[in-house]
């Protein structure tokens, strides 16, 4: 039995899953039964923590509304939930804690619902599955370099050998000016254009 649930995990694993959220909550009932499972191996687990806990929140507020299943996730990362008056907001599949909650409180102002709390947010993350969360990064910053084919204007100016030289296409620089003896006065300079 030990063998079968170590290829199972083996397997969960091999296949790239990743982790299952899953928000449920009683319709009319929102803030006292809603239940968030995170971070579960596969969506139906999730599912069902979600109705248990969900359904005993409804219990323990004294309503006989069905708990549904308002949003199902499988994305690696921050998830947060933001309540109000009568209704909640949530995200997931955030960077970071911070980015889930800036979301999650966004979307309740969004849906208009009345007094979303900005402190106490439930926040989780989800990593079952292994990796990190898809982080989109800015483009690299293209290469600054100087016309190509033809003679330039340009400006340089320097402090103690770093210098930064700026062409005429607005393009600038930075660059470490070779320290140099000067045959001439018999001192060493820092020179720009080389020695």
């Amino acid at each position: 039995m030990k063998r079968f649930y170590l290829l199972l995990v083996a397997l969960l694993f091999a296949s790239g899953a990743h982790a299952a959220t899953a928000v449920a909550f009683a319709k009319g009932q929102v803030p006292q039964t809603i239940y968030v499972s995170w971070n579960q191996p596969n969506q139906a687990s999730a599912d069902a923590l979600a109705l248990k806990n969900c359904r005993g929140l409804a219990k323990k507020a004294g309503t006989r509304a069905k708990c549904v299943i308002g949003g199902r996730y499988t994305l690696l990362g921050f998830g947060a939930l933001v309540c109000g008056k009568g209704d909640c907001a949530w995200a997931n599949g955030r960077a970071t804690a911070q980015a889930a909650r800036d979301d999650a409180y966004r979307q309740c102002v969004a849906a208009d619902i009345a007094d979303c709390q900005a402190t106490d947010i439930l926040t989780w993350t989800d990593s079952v599955g292994g990796g990190q969360p898809a982080i989109k990064r800015a483009a690299p910053a293209k290469q600054c370099s100087p016309p190509a084919g033809r003679a330039v204007r340009s400006s340089t100016r320097c402090n103690n050998g770093a210098c930064s030289r700026t062409f005429e296409n607005g393009c600038t620089v930075q660059f470490q000016a070779p320290y140099c003896h000067n045959p001439f006065s018999g001192q060493w300079e820092w020179k720009p254009d080389g020695c």
